[in-house]
């Protein structure tokens, strides 16, 4: 099932509630595309993104590539939490070194 996702705004926050699995890199890229076009359309700097309902399986190197990509897309953002089912919290972590190594608030 791809990735498929809820949103509302709240102040200058934009919230995501998203399921389904990442069944790669073109599909979780256009996720994050997605998320930061709303963001962006919705004057949002922040984004709370509630994936506990995704399941991960995208490779170390996808997810590094991916990390690259959104920091270099979301240099408008002050913040963005994702927050991840617990058994994703070592990819989790990874991506969020690898956002942060690169400028981007991620936590």
């Amino acid at each position: 099932m791809p990735i498929s996702f809820k949103h509302k705004v709240a102040e200058n926050t934009l919230l995501i509630e998203a399921e389904g699995i990442d069944d790669g890199i073109d599909e979780v890229a256009q996720y994050a595309r997605s998320i930061l076009e709303l963001a962006y359309s919705s004057d949002c700097n922040k984004v709370l993104c509630d994936e506990r309902k995704i399941v991960y399986q995208l490779s170390i190197i996808d997810t590094y590539t991916l990390a690259e990509t959104a920091s270099r897309e979301a240099k408008f953002l002050d913040k963005i939490a994702i927050v991840c089912d617990p058994k994703y919290a070592r990819e989790g972590g990874f991506f969020e070194t690898a956002s942060h190594n690169r400028g981007l608030r991620l936590i």
